[in-house]
């Protein structure tokens, strides 16, 4: 079976870029100019999708810190609230009379301490 001619014109004209035979320095530098080219386009890509994508990381950050913020606020109100509860005295004194078994005294138990005026504050 024969091989159409077109065939064999092109196999001579760009065959021996392809097939690893000895190339022409035109070839060569055309070759190196598109790699060039590629390279540069692919950078400029980069340059221009990575500050969208350091925005969109930046933005999935923030959102996740507000989102702790808003636990811990809550958190810090429940705690104050909590706080509130234990300082009442009612409460304060109940544990001292129950737990401590602490009673007031007497009139004649109390004793006074003065305070010289360099240790008043």
């Amino acid at each position: 079976m024969r091989r159409p001619k077109a065939r064999s014109g092109w196999r001579k004209r760009f065959g021996a870029r392809f097939s690893g035979a000895a190339s022409s320095v035109g070839s060569d530098v055309s070759l190196l100019k598109a790699g060039l080219c590629i390279t540069f386009i692919a950078c400029s890509a980069a340059a221009l999708v990575w500050p969208h994508l350091e925005m969109v990381k930046i933005g999935y950050r923030l959102a996740h810190l507000e989102r702790q913020r808003a636990k811990l606020l809550q958190d810090r109100r429940v705690l104050r609230i909590e706080v509130a509860a234990l300082r009442q005295l009612d409460r304060v004194e109940s544990i001292a009379r129950k737990k401590m078994e602490m009673v007031f005294p007497e009139p004649g138990q109390i004793v006074y301490v003065m305070v010289g005026p360099g240790r008043a504050n």
